[in-house]
């Protein structure tokens, strides 16, 4: 029996892919200006990116992401994005750290959850020994929120 291989799929018109891009940029850049104003918060937009309409936001940095946000600039983000690459041992550079990553489900929730600490609080390691490939102990609930220092109140 000879295996034949299956044709390659037809082109996508040009137009049609352009037309697709130019939505996915609208997009992104809509959610970005919601995260300035204040009307969403990174958290909804991350919950968005998982459907399929959201999609696009997953080409997102977690970068544009923080610095979008009142009161935030790139001094206080790459902190974030410090402490997020050492405690999730990520092998992709600080600027590659995407929404897409974050949600990635090859990864069970330990990305998301490593952010979810990292945004709520401001130390130096891990959260519990083991971490993120080992659960969280029972009965070791979340740290407290940023104090004055500032922080999301997410």
């Amino acid at each position: 029996m000879i295996d034949v291989p299956t044709p390659p799929p037809p082109p996508v018109p040009l137009s049609r892919a352009n037309a697709a891009l130019t939505t996915a940029r609208r997009q992104r850049a809509e959610w970005l200006i919601g995260l300035d104003s204040g009307l969403v918060d990174p958290m909804e937009l991350i919950a968005h990116s998982v459907l399929d309409s959201g999609r696009a936001l997953r080409r997102l940095t977690l970068r544009q992401i923080l610095t979008a946000q009142p009161q935030w600039g790139r001094t206080r983000a790459g902190e974030v994005l410090t402490r997020l690459h050492a405690f999730t041992h990520a092998q992709a550079e600080l600027s590659g750290l995407t929404v897409g990553w974050l949600v990635d489900n090859r990864c069970t929730g330990t990305r998301f959850q490593a952010w979810f600490d990292v945004m709520a609080t401001n130390r130096e390691d891990p959260p519990w020994p083991g971490y993120p490939f080992y659960n969280r102990p029972p009965g070791r609930h979340r740290p407290p929120p940023f104090d004055s220092s500032g922080g999301t109140p997410w």
